[in-house]
This record gives C-alpha cells, sequence and structure tokens, in this order.
C-alpha cells in the first residue's frame, strides 16, 4: 500500500518538484553517512595505554638515534677506504678508531 500512495503521490506533482524533493532526499541522506562515519571510524581505533604509548615513544626516539648513528658510521667507513686507498690501511684504521670515538654507541 506504501508503494501505491507513494507512486500517486509521485504523479500529482510536477517534475521540478519531484527533482527538488530527490535531491534534497539525497543530500541529506549523505549528510547523515557523513555524520556517521567518523564514529565508526573511532571504533576501529584501538586504545593505547599511556604505558604502551611511552613505549613506542622511546622506541621511536631509540630508532632515530640509530639512524643518525648509522649514517655516520657509513661516511667513516667510506672515508676511511678513501684514506686506504689514497694513503695506506694503517693509516686508515687509525683514523677510523679515532672517529669512532666520537659517534655515540
Amino acid at each position: 500500500h506504501e508503494l501505491a500512495k507513494n507512486a500517486e503521490n509521485q504523479e500529482n506533482k510536477s517534475p521540478e518538484s519531484v527533482v527538488s524533493e530527490n535531491q534534497n532526499n539525497s543530500a541529506n541522506e549523505s549528510n547523515a553517512k557523513a555524520e556517521k562515519a567518523p564514529q565508526k571510524v573511532y571504533d576501529y581505533l584501538p586504545f593505547i595505554s599511556k604505558e604502551n604509548q611511552n613505549k613506542i615513544e622511546e622506541l621511536i626516539v631509540n630508532s632515530e638515534q640509530l639512524k643518525t648513528q648509522s649514517k655516520q658510521l657509513l661516511e667513516i667507513a667510506k672515508r676511511g677506504v678513501e684514506l686506504a686507498i689514497e694513503q695506506d690501511e694503517t693509516t686508515a684504521l687509525a683514523w677510523i678508531e679515532k672517529e669512532n670515538k666520537f659517534v655515540y654507541l
């Protein structure tokens, strides 16, 4: 019976009002979906305790420090090879040992 009533109502309306009504309904549905979407997103985000947040922060900081150290050590190694080629291996090894003391390990 509902479908028949809706069909009768549609027949009595002008085409412009039907289009306008459909656009309004579509816009309202989109807004309703947009309002619900953030709620659903939060349902999937895990709760992380302060203790775990601190552990994660510590690991990130440690990772950045190790990344910096690895870059420093790579530069020392590259320069050491250059010294070994240009001068001799003994000089290069002595320079590498001296430079490694400045790298935070």
